[in-house]
């Protein structure tokens, strides 16, 4: 066994990279093809956190063949490590990290900062990967050390609805983000035979992106108010921790006030995700005739159930970094629990 030292930088100016994680990889002899390349998530073997010099370390590492680099592993690039049978006390490695940077500055609709805002991006390509940063006083934001590509931002702020999204490029000019007139609903959620108020999560579903706004705790008197909502046609969606789900159309003027939108639920069903237990990290999303009803994470291979809607045929999409799977469920019973189950990319069965 031998300890093994490595330092992670920029590979534009050679800066040392801090609080990153670091994986060591086994890698098999004959390299598997490059659609296997995600199976590196089931190859881990040690993880470390590089320290503010960018440096990390892992003692007692027998022979083998590895790779190492900075996770998530399907995308991050990777330098190989051979350890000998008979390794010196000590090898020590380089990996360059290629970096890219997304700045702007975030505005209200009168053309002021917003100071205080926050700025959030997703890999246009990876769903997994997502940032969000605080604005300075100054309005101004900007990210590095991201994977270069292409990446989705927008900018939300109390009272205000958030920023209509932008996909740009790293290291493109800075952006400007302005904020939108943020609407407010407010109203009950009740059951739909007793008209009794329950406790329920409440999120508005817009029709033309499908993003989802709102808080994920429930509403514990089934009466909610939703503020810094976006105009434009949605859906109020409910679902409580029993089971029951239910939807109301809105449509929402910019900047309105609403009181006494309620939303009706009845019993619903429930899509239970089955991930291998070595998956890190995935995003799950539930589908009807192509629109998001029902969202959820998967972490450290475990995902709690969703709430959806019964009778209806439905489709579940996973991603697990770049890799999408899609399965088909059939109309559920009310109260039925179905388990939905997923591999890993590039599993041959």
């Amino acid at each position: 066994a031998t300890r093994v030292v490595g330092l992670l930088v920029r590979a534009d100016d050679g800066a040392p990279i801090r609080d990153r994680e670091v994986a060591l990889f086994e890698e098999e002899e004959d390299p598997p093809p490059a659609r296997h390349q995600a199976r590196r998530s089931d190859r881990r073997v040690r993880t470390a956190v590089t320290d503010a010099s960018g440096r990390f370390e892992w003692t007692d590492v027998l022979p083998g063949l590895y790779r190492v680099g900075p996770t998530p592993a399907p995308i991050a690039p990777t330098v190989p490590l051979a350890i000998p049978a008979a390794p010196p006390p000590t090898l020590e490695l380089r990996v360059e990290l290629p970096v890219g940077t997304i700045s702007g500055i975030v505005v209200t609709p009168d053309d002021a900062v917003a100071g205080g805002s926050g700025v959030y991006v997703e890999s246009v390509a990876d769903r997994s990967l997502r940032h969000g940063t605080p604005a300075a006083d100054g309005g101004t934001f900007r990210f590095e050390e991201l994977w270069p590509g292409r990446y989705r931002v927008r900018a939300v702020a109390q009272e205000f609805a958030p920023s209509e999204p932008v996909e740009v490029e790293t290291g493109a000019a800075p952006l400007r983000l302005v904020l939108r007139r943020g609407a407010t609903l407010e109203g009950v959620v009740r059951d739909a035979e007793t008209r009794e108020p329950v406790p329920a999560r409440v999120l508005l579903r817009t029709d033309d992106s499908g993003g989802m706004f709102g808080r994920f705790e429930p509403w514990p008197e089934g009466a909610y108010t939703l503020d810094g909502l976006p105009g434009g046609p949605a859906h109020l969606v409910a679902a409580t921790e029993d089971g029951r789900y239910g939807e109301t159309p809105v449509s929402i003027l910019e900047g309105e006030s609403r009181a006494g939108v309620d939303v009706l639920v009845a019993p619903g069903a429930w899509i239970e995700p089955r991930v291998p237990p070595r998956v890190e990290r995935a995003h799950c999303r539930v589908d009807l005739d192509g629109t998001p009803v029902a969202f959820g994470d998967v972490l450290h291979g475990r995902a709690d159930p969703i709430v959806v809607p019964a009778s209806t045929a439905l489709t579940v999409r996973l991603w697990i970094g770049r890799a999408e799977q899609v399965r088909a469920v059939p109309p559920l019973a009310p109260g039925e629990r179905r388990p939905v189950r997923f591999d890993l990319p590039g599993d041959d069965g």
